[in-house]
């Protein structure tokens, strides 16, 4: 083989092919949710569910808590959002895909900002 391709898959060469396996169909459903997020399609949620799940096992099963836990984040807010495009606002109207309001904005700010310097303050008391 290829010194590429070796270097490639050299990460899988350890790995039982049922992770391997399940990898590739959580990247599958993983492009399809965001697919089907493009064209605002209610089927971003089941792709969206079975991706995150399928991670949160393979992640588990390796011990790579934190990146578990923001998949098993993602997999609880898509059930959450499954189950509010679902709901009506009257008979024949659905709750409308919106865009970011200037105070929401302001929000992710102070949030991403906040975050940045627990992880700062974090990383110096530790170190």
């Amino acid at each position: 083989m290829s010194p590429i391709f070796d270097w490639i898959f050299a990460q899988y060469q350890d790995t039982p092919t049922y992770l391997i396996v399940l990898e590739m169909v959580g990247v599958l459903f993983g492009f399809l949710s965001v697919w089907y997020s493009m064209r605002e399609n209610i089927l971003v949620f089941p792709t969206g569910i079975l991706s995150t799940g399928v991670f949160v096992y393979i992640l588990f099963v390796f011990g790579l808590l934190g990146d578990m836990l923001i998949n098993a984040y993602y997999f609880a807010m898509s059930i959450y959002g499954w189950y509010i495009w679902t709901r009506k606002v009257d008979e024949t109207h659905f709750i409308p895909i919106t865009k970011t309001t200037a105070k929401e904005r302001k929000w992710i700010v102070v949030l991403f900002g906040s975050t940045v310097l627990f992880v700062v303050l974090v990383y110096v008391v530790f170190n």
